[in-house]
């Protein structure tokens, strides 16, 4: 279970990385289909597939907010960076 939910957290990361939400609903429901499947070649009872559905899906959202998270911070420390430059290039061309 552990192992589910944590490799269900990178993967939304990922996606939260480089993917829109709109890719995270199909994305839940392949899971939420594949977990199904597994419960029933395994002979799973109902209530430890449908935990393994509840917590791969909440693991996969929190790592897309996670990711999108990311996603904004990594953004605005490149664009600090683009104004820096901007800011030094100019006080380049006024020191000339």
């Amino acid at each position: 279970m552990i192992t589910l939910s944590t490799f269900a957290a990178l993967v939304g990361v990922i996606l939260g990385l480089r993917l829109t939400w709109l890719f995270l609903v199909p994305t839940v429901a392949v899971v939420l289909v594949a977990i199904a499947g597994f419960a029933i070649m395994h002979r799973s009872g109902v209530d430890w597939a449908m935990l393994a559905m509840v917590s791969a899906a909440t693991a996969l959202q929190v790592g897309y907010l996670c990711g999108g998270a990311l996603r904004s911070v990594i953004a605005a420390g490149r664009t600090k960076h683009l104004r820096l430059n901007r800011q030094l290039e100019a006080f380049n061309k006024r020191a000339v």
